[in-house]
């Protein structure tokens, strides 16, 4: 049975939001409804960028833990060192200037890595999500680095685990990191949608 549209798939789909999550934004009463349930990260990432979201430092909290999940494949340094200045950056412990090396050193690693005995796409997936995790572009950050990490999850022969339970593990990864910051913007979305607050 197809679920008519709603005033708030209406919403979503004027923003530009993908068939399937305007499909799936049917099944919710309210915008804070579909955040909490959400099983996607890459639709919860875009509508951040909608909302106008601000926290940098979050979301590249959020890139650093989606590439370390992958951390027992990275056999190059360069890669894990990636992360862990993408987790200082969060932290004002380190400047951009840092994160840009990381970032340059990461991708070399990555494409060194394609040349090399033992090549897999987990591991191709998985150094990617490393580089990027140390992008500049904080949002830009966290859809690489969960995109790729994801990938790698679920393409590794040595981890039972599918797509779908990795997206669901980024998804609350990222309701968790960002906490309440999120609320302020769905309430403006909300007041934007209906005409008043949820």
């Amino acid at each position: 049975m197809t679920r008519p549209p709603t005033r708030l798939s209406n919403f979503l789909q004027h923003r530009g939001a993908c068939p399937e999550a305007v499909f799936w934004s049917r099944q919710g009463s309210s915008l804070e409804e579909l955040w909490l349930r959400c099983p996607r990260p890459e639709w919860m990432l875009w509508a951040m960028a909608q909302l106008g979201y601000q926290g940098s430092r979050r979301l590249h909290r959020f890139a650093a833990r989606c590439a370390r999940r992958n951390l027992v494949l990275l056999a190059d340094p360069r890669s894990a060192q990636a992360i862990d200045v993408a987790e200082r950056h969060a932290n004002a412990q380190v400047g951009i200037e840092e994160l840009r090396r990381a970032f340059r050193a990461a991708q070399d690693a990555a494409e060194q890595a394609a040349a090399r005995p033992g090549w897999t796409a987990a591991l191709a997936c998985a150094m990617t999500a490393t580089a990027r995790a140390a992008r500049n572009d904080a949002l830009d950050a966290a859809r690489e680095a969960s995109s790729y990490a994801a990938r790698a999850v679920a393409w590794d022969i040595h981890r039972d685990a599918t797509l779908e339970s990795e997206e669901a593990w980024q998804a609350d990864e990222l309701r968790q990191i960002v906490g309440n910051d999120i609320d302020r913007l769905i309430q403006v979305a909300a007041y934007e949608s209906y005409g008043h607050a949820p």
